[in-house]
């Protein structure tokens, strides 16, 4: 019993971990310049992506810890902690390529990618454990509304 309150504490810590590469961009940057962008319509306000995010990796949590105990065949296993952990390193990548380097398109590109990676999981994930596909449906939508706000600011701006 206490391991598997371990693992998901594990778990916990590795799906937080992309809230680090906010520590990369300046409170400058996001008071500046991201204030200074034209939105597109449908832009949520700013307190509303903190606590997202927050269930958003909860829910990730959630998702790696059900995968990674997961009575399924080794190789689609290995396939989805595969995709997973690339979803993972890009959402760490998003923050300071967007808000750091300035870099709208590439961030664009990178959360496309991300949401590529989360389709194709719940696409595979569905055949083998269809629980672990449904967890991970209000991220992926996230991250589709998340690269049209991402698409307008580059459109806009």
């Amino acid at each position: 019993m206490k391991n598997r309150y371990i693992m998901f504490f594990v778990c916990l810590l590795v799906c937080f971990l992309p809230m680090l590469g906010g520590f990369a961009i300046s409170a400058d940057s996001l008071e500046k310049w991201y204030a200074a962008l034209t939105k597109p319509a449908f832009t949520p306000p700013g307190w509303l992506f903190g606590p997202m995010w927050t269930v958003l990796y909860i829910l990730l949590s959630v998702v790696l810890y059900k995968l990674v105990r997961a009575d399924i065949e080794h190789s689609l296993r290995k396939l989805l902690l595969t995709y997973f952990g690339w979803q993972l390193f890009l959402n760490f990548l998003w923050t300071p390529v967007f808000f750091g380097f300035h870099a709208i398109f590439l961030a664009l590109c990178v959360i496309v990618l991300m949401a590529a990676l989360c389709v194709d999981f719940i696409r595979q994930a569905w055949r083998a454990k269809p629980v672990l596909a449904y967890l991970m449906m209000p991220y992926t939508l996230w991250l589709c509304y998340a690269g049209y706000l991402n698409c307008g600011i580059y459109i806009l701006n």
